[in-house]
């Protein structure tokens, strides 16, 4: 084909309007976050922003980023532990949070139950549970956007400090 093209593969996004992001600050209120039973799990994140950034910059004009794919974060190297990303909402939240690691069978069971209450609109599926108990969910610092043509300017911990505000004033908490 004669289309250039170059794939960016976003981690977990968040920022204003994210509606999936939302119930750990609707939970972080309670003072709590429900987390999978390996709390030390690892994820990456980017806030909205920057990954509309990061993909205004890919542009045809960067030949060397041509019939490439990357991926893209925060910056924190090594990523979030899953617990340490919960206690960032919870800051977010203006409020300590205690991180509560449940185990994978009740996890099934809460999909289970769900699915029977929601039916087609369950927010737990197993799919989700699968998605929630995988260990390692960090980018490939490899495949990382060169500097020279982006980089993250969001801190994770202000972006989530908008985005509660957003959630605020949005009435979303």
């Amino acid at each position: 084909s004669s289309l250039d093209w170059t794939i960016i593969r976003p981690p977990w996004v968040y920022g204003p309007g994210d509606r999936d992001t939302l119930d750990m600050f609707k939970t972080a209120r309670l003072g709590f976050i429900p987390l999978p039973p390996d709390a030390d799990g690892k994820l990456s994140a980017i806030h909205v922003d920057d990954l509309a950034r990061a993909l205004l910059a890919v542009t045809p004009e960067f030949e060397e980023l041509t019939a490439r794919t990357f991926e893209i974060d925060d910056g924190k190297r090594e990523g979030w532990t899953q617990e340490g990303f919960a206690k960032a909402i919870g800051l977010a939240m203006g409020r300590g949070i205690k991180p509560i690691a449940i185990p994978r069978g009740i996890m099934e069971i809460a999909a289970k139950a769900d699915r029977l209450i929601r039916r087609d609109k369950a927010k737990l599926t197993w799919d989700r549970v699968n998605y929630f108990c995988h260990d390692d969910w960090t980018i490939d610092p490899k495949k990382r956007l060169p500097a020279n043509i982006w980089i993250p300017r969001i801190p994770t911990e202000d972006g989530l400090k908008e985005t509660a505000s957003w959630y605020r004033r949005n009435d979303w908490l």
